[in-house]
């Protein structure tokens, strides 16, 4: 018999025994080491305090892991450890020479023996305090501004340390600055400012802020404007007044003999203002201090200028409105006036005008003909370029609004202030230029009689580098040694020749032979003659920022051949004639053309009499007359800012749509913008922004890049998903994409993912994870590549939920799609509302469909930047969550490879008409209107019943008061099996009021509609008389008698109505009971015990009680023997409050059966009911239904259709469910959570056979609602 000891042994596992063995080891030597003073374990457990245990568990820590991690042993060791790192840290020199294979094998010998004597740093601490001592201290400055300091050779940085800092040197220009801005406040320094004080430095092109610390200051320069007291005080006792700046003008005729180019347009402007449109403008010039403005009382100025502009003398004698204008006090604008300046002159005496007036209140808008000074600076002089940036950086910070004459300038004016970092509160706003036809026809005066025959060809303009008359004579001269010989009509070329062309050697023989006539000046007349017996016209332009000649060819009736510039096309279409302004065979080819087939010439000016509608000046000052009238009497009817159609280039398709979504995100959409200006040049693009009601500052400060964009104005918060479903539908491009604005890529792997979607056979969508997500490539490419392509499938992308959710639930940085893939799949699905899940769930529907989905893979340069909306989701975590759960239900299956489901396709509301036959026929127009969001919801389902009805023999519009998309109408047709191809929807304010549709049907939740009738026919379905927070006046009452009848979904909803409208007084309308279409749903085998409710997720109003009944469940579930199980399902409402219900109803449900479905997709859901045995319905449960009846249930659609399915019903007995129910026929009512409770046990406690008699009742019960005999009933209310 073996002793109890050897027994208590065999009892322990061995495990324990070599444990034993091991620490008895252990601390035998814990007592050397410790002795010796090589390991201190009461130290390490203290330092290393993710250790758990004894002393002698610390040194088995540090025996088999901590020496191999790096961890000292004892204090004196750490702190060896960490003086040597402070010295020299190996890892961090390694990985700052990881190109250098021998610093990274042994960074202390390189360093040694390399890096020390080339200056490298030992330390990150050693590298940043050089790198500060560089930016604090410039030794070259330095040395350059104290040359005493390095006499000698004396070294700059000990010179300044040793003496410089004690006697007050500055150690670099930062410094400097700083010291000289710290006296001063550099908030009261504008560079612009110091500039237009003082022109030299402008032209001597002199950085203003250096020249202001090395000579401005020391000199007493002015940095400011000063003014007197009574230079900014109101004039009061009158009206805004608005003022025309002709100073320009006058100086430009002081320098040029007659009017063309800007100087046309602005003397076009002024004189319409003046005799055309009645007093629109006062004229004004500088005043004796030339920075202030007085009226222009001599009215020979206005005459030398309308004579100069080709107006009749006599017409202004005859006008009264000199006296008019005398009759105005005012003598010089004044605060709240507006100045109108034309941008003739760009000095900088006119710029230092700008900014004053600015300062005094007076609003400025100012015409900006073209930026080429900036744009294509190798055509003026660098002086006048200076000049003019210098005038435009001023114009863009004093005016309100910029008047430019086409999109591509106003383009341009975007992009400039984009690049140089210039972000000003103004509008961009397109006017139309007028056009002016003399009616002379009599012989051109002087030579010109003699000089141009019969048939010739017409150029008009400045003859300069920019106007490219050099390749129209190349052109001339070619065909003339070709095939036209002396037979070569004339080229007749007027303009002043500022290039010397008529004089070069080239073409002195044509001139000689009058081929080619040089006319340096013509009278406007002379000019109206030479235009209406050319030929055709030619303007072989470079650049331009409108091209009147152009214009004035086509007014007169004439074609002309154009340089292929897109600011001519914008006004003159596929009218002109155009050809490659650096090609002379492309213009020759064109001048064949034009000479060879004179039937097609004449053709062409046949289109152009018929098809050219120019503007008039009038129509020009009317424009501007608008503006400034929103400026000054700040009318808000009058949109200052246009954005889309209004100023977008209107020629050519997009390749790319880039879709961005703002809410109140300004200075980041400007990032955004930005960064597309900048890196996409080369590829047809378009910037589509929807706006979720952003507040009316956040887009002022956007107003200066509209000409870049399109905004697409909602109105109203539609959340990310559902905004870029409706920018994707206003885009034009074959390709969209969506960039977060936290990671933007490069813009090299970017355009090579445009080219991989646009090849056609590859991806038709790319997509890059944010930087927060697990990958299982994140190498910023291959071979060292700075992007990578590669396949993206359903396994990669479960793999991305493997890590922490992204912030505000969003996975992609960038979505790159091919247009009718995104369509394909609906876009974003509303059931992710407000947004966390819905990219990657997009993303999975098109791997779903078979679409090849690629992942661009870059380097993540961690953008901060906060995205508003991600920010603000980032609060609501358990949105992210639910999300998580909608998108684990919807994909579990198919990512396990079980799958995919497809969603029902079937039809609801049967339709009499063929559709195709329908889309042809000319039907009336039928308007369904609600106020409220487009969710599936009962109220939807009704009204939407009805538009599909109707679009068998309308055309039906559904008319809401803010924008939503196609796409979500097509979302809920699919939930709701409905056909609602036919429908399309309006915004309420565009209906056309002039034509009212033949039905007009309104939904609302009051007893007095807030819409008024618009129809022939018009009906109003009252959900049910909810309280109204306005008092019912006449006008409102009123309202009522436009309808002629009125719906109610049951007999109790209509009883209210009733009530409610004889309590008012209301006009006589009949109340209809017309109950809601429910489709009828097969049953299948029932799961024994089991209980659903189905509704909305929303507290308030008449909500569906979820909480209560799970109430209900938990006290069932104690009370009934056999198992039970409760599904929930309802869709979710992306607001906050209702949110914050759901997350509170699956706390509520946590450890119990009760499952929650939410956002079921509509095959799930007819499953539930199918197979659920009992349903349940909580609306107006511990309501006081008296006081509140709204809070009853006002029908109960989900009520008939777990009836229709089988399933036996329990409702309170009370509001539309208990018109439906027959208790205890085809159903239960019940009055409270008891009565419920004990009803359903009881069921429970039934056989078989009772229940199946019940379940049968109920299905026929629900036959009574099917959706046949909707339509009857709706039939015959509406149409008969």
């Amino acid at each position: 018999m073996p002793s109890p000891w050897i027994s208590a042994l065999q009892a322990f596992n061995p495990n324990f025994l070599n444990n034993l063995f091991s620490r008895f080891v252990l601390s035998r030597q814990l007592k050397f080491l410790q002795s010796a003073g090589l390991f201190d374990a009461e130290w390490y457990l203290n330092r290393y305090t993710d250790l758990r245990g004894d002393k002698i568990e610390a040194l088995r820590h540090y025996i088999k892991h901590g020496r191999l991690e790096g961890r000292a042993p004892t204090r004196k060791i750490w702190e060896l450890n960490e003086l040597a790192r402070r010295t020299f840290d190996p890892a961090w020199y390694a990985d700052q020479n990881r190109q250098i294979p021998a610093a990274v094998e042994n960074p202390t010998g390189h360093y040694v023996e390399r890096g020390f004597p080339a200056g490298s740093a030992p330390t990150r601490r050693v590298w940043e305090l050089e790198k500060f001592a560089r930016q604090v201290f410039d030794g070259l400055w330095y040395a350059h501004r104290n040359p005493d300091a390095v006499a000698g050779g004396k070294d700059p940085f000990t010179h300044y340390v040793e003496y410089g800092f004690a006697e007050g040197r500055h150690p670099s220009p930062a410094a400097a600055e700083e010291a000289i801005f710290a006296e001063l406040g550099r908030r009261y320094f504008d560079r612009n400012l110091y500039l237009s004080l003082n022109p030299d430095v402008l032209q001597a092109g002199a950085d203003p802020v250096q020249h202001y610390i090395k000579y401005g200051y020391s000199e007493n320069r002015p940095t400011r404007l000063t003014f007197n007291k009574s230079d900014v005080l109101p004039e009061v006792g009158r009206d805004p007044l608005r003022w025309y700046y002709v100073g320009d003008t006058i100086e430009w005729l002081s320098h040029h003999s007659h009017l063309t180019g800007v100087g046309r347009v602005t003397s076009e402007i002024l004189l319409s203002g003046l005799f055309e449109i009645d007093q629109a403008f006062i004229p004004c010039i500088k005043d004796h201090t030339g920075v202030g403005l007085t009226r222009l009382v001599d009215q020979q100025v206005i005459s030398n200028i309308a004579q100069a502009a080709g107006y009749m003398i006599d017409a202004i004698a005859g006008t009264d409105h000199p006296a008019a204008l005398d009759k105005l006090s005012a003598y010089r604008p004044a605060r709240g006036d507006h100045v109108v300046f034309a941008g003739v002159v760009w000095n900088a005496s006119d710029a230092l005008l700008l900014a004053s007036l600015s300062e005094r209140g007076v609003t400025i808008s100012v015409l900006v003909h073209d930026i080429i000074p900036i744009t294509n600076p190798e055509f003026v002089s660098p002086l006048h370029a200076r000049s003019f940036t210098h005038w435009l950086s001023v114009a863009v910070q004093t005016a309100s609004v910029i008047f430019v004459s086409s999109a591509v300038v106003a383009q341009d004016i975007s992009k400039w202030l984009l690049a140089n970092k210039l972000f000003p509160k103004i509008t961009i706003r397109e006017i139309p230029f007028g056009t002016r036809t003399l009616k002379s026809g009599r012989i051109p005066s002087g030579n010109l009689g003699e000089w141009v025959g019969h048939s010739f060809v017409l150029c008009v303009g400045t003859i300069d580098r920019r106007k490219n008359q050099r390749l129209l004579l190349n052109s001339w001269l070619e065909l003339y040694n070709g095939n036209y010989g002396d037979n070569l009509p004339q080229l007749v070329l007027v303009g002043r020749d500022d290039e010397g062309l008529s004089s070069e050697p080239r073409f002195s023989r044509l001139v000689e032979l009058r081929i080619i006539v040089f006319i340096d000046f013509a009278s406007d007349s002379d000019v109206a003659e030479l235009y209406r017996t050319c030929l055709f016209t030619v303007f072989p332009s470079t650049s331009e920022g409108y091209g009147l000649p152009v214009a004035e060819s086509m007014a007169y009736g004439k074609l002309c051949l154009s340089s292929d510039l897109a600011v001519i096309r914008s006004h003159a279409g596929d009218l002109a004639w155009y050809f490659d302004p650096h090609s002379q065979q492309s213009l020759v080819t064109q001048l064949e053309r034009a000479l060879s087939h004179p039937a097609e010439r004449l053709a062409a000016e046949s289109r152009i009499r018929s098809e050219f509608r120019p503007a008039s000046w009038s129509a020009t000052v009317r424009s501007i007359v608008e503006a400034s009238d929103a400026l000054m009497f700040q009318r808000h009817d009058v949109p200052l800012f246009r954005s889309g159609d209004s100023i977008r280039c209107r020629f050519g398709l997009p390749q790319i749509s880039f879709l961005i979504v703002n809410k109140n995100s300004a200075s980041e959409i400007i990032r955004l913008v930005r960064w597309i200006s900048n890196n996409i040049h080369n590829m047809p693009h378009e910037i589509i922004i929807a706006d979720n009601g952003s507040d009316a500052s956040d887009l002022e400060i956007l107003s200066f890049i509209f000409p870049l964009v399109n905004i697409v104005q909602i109105g109203c918060d539609r959340f990310n998903g559902e905004a870029l479903n409706i920018a994707a539908e206003t885009s034009c491009g074959r390709q969209l994409c969506i960039l977060s604005g936290i990671d933007l890529p490069p813009p090299g792997g970017l355009v090579a993912a445009m080219q991989d979607l646009q090849g056609g056979n590859s991806a038709q969508a790319v997509v890059s994870f944010s930087a927060a997500q697990p990958s299982r490539a994140q190498s910023a490419g291959s071979g060292g590549a700075e992007y990578n392509l590669r396949r993206l499938d359903l396994d990669t992308l479960l793999y991305s939920l493997s890590g922490s959710p992204p912030r505000g639930g969003r996975f992609f940085d960038v979505m790159l799609f091919c247009r009718e893939v995104f369509f394909q799949v609906k876009g974003f699905d509303l059931a992710f509302e407000p947004g966390p899940y819905e990219d990657i769930d997009l993303v999975a529907k098109i791997i779903a469909a078979g679409e090849p989905v690629f992942q661009l893979e870059y380097a993540k340069q961690h953008h901060t930047s906060a995205d508003g909306t991600a920010v603000a989701l980032d609060k609501c975590k358990y949105i992210e969550d639910l999300n998580r759960r909608k998108f684990m239900d919807r994909w579990s299956s198919p990512l396990r490879g079980q799958g995919i489901d497809s969603r029902s396709q079937s039809g609801g509301v049967p339709s009499s008409l063929d559709q195709g036959q329908a889309r042809k026929m000319e039907r009336p127009v039928a308007v369904l209107h609600t106020p409220y969001p487009l969710t599936p919801g009962g109220g939807e389902r009704y009204l939407l019943s009805i538009a599909a009805l109707l679009s068998a023999s309308y055309k039906v519009v559904l008319a809401l008061p803010h924008l939503y998309s196609g796409l979500r109408l097509r979302s809920l047709a699919e939930e709701l099996s409905l056909n609602l191809d036919l429908v399309e929807i309006r915004l309420l304010s565009d209906l056309n009021e002039a034509a009212p549709p033949a039905v007009f049907v309104s939904m609302d939740n009051f007893v007095v509609p807030r819409q008024d009738a618009i129809g022939q026919k018009n009906f109003y379905i009252c959900q049910f008389p909810f309280p109204m927070h306005v008092p019912v006046n006449a006008e409102r009452r009123s309202r009522i008698a436009g309808y002629q009848k009125y719906v109610a979904y049951s007999v109790y909803a209509k009883r209210h109505i009733e009530a409610r409208l004889d309590s008012i007084q209301a006009p006589d309308v009949p109340v209809c009971l017309v109950p809601p279409p429910v489709a009828q749903i097969r049953p299948s085998v029932k799961r024994m015990n089991s209980i659903m409710t189905v509704g909305r997720f929303f507290v308030g109003g008449h909500a569906k009680r979820h909480d209560l009944l799970i109430q209900a469940f938990k006290l069932l579930k104690e009370r009934c023997d056999d198992a039970v199980e409760f599904h929930v399902v309802g869709s979710t409402i992306p607001e906050k409050k209702h949110m914050e219900y759901v997350e509170r109803l699956v706390d509520m449900g946590s450890g119990l059966p009760i499952h929650f479905h939410l956002n079921a997709k509509p095959e799930s859901l007819t499953e539930l009911y199918a197979s659920t045995e009992i349903y349940w319905h909580g609306a107006g449960l511990e309501a006081d239904l008296t006081n509140e009846p709204w809070t009853a249930e006002h029908f109960g659609i989900s009520v008939v259709e777990a009836m229709s399915a089988g399933a036996i019903p329990f409702a309170l007995a009370s509001g539309g469910p208990r018109e439906i129910i027959e208790h205890g026929v085809n159903g239960f009512l019940y009055d409270s959570i008891e009565t419920l409770v004990e009803s359903t046990r009881a069921l429970l406690s039934c056989d078989a056979t009772d229940r199946q008699i019940l379940s049968h009742a109920a299905i026929r019960r629900a036959e009574d609602f099917s959706p046949e005999v909707f339509q009857r009933k709706i039939k015959d209310l509406l149409l008969n």
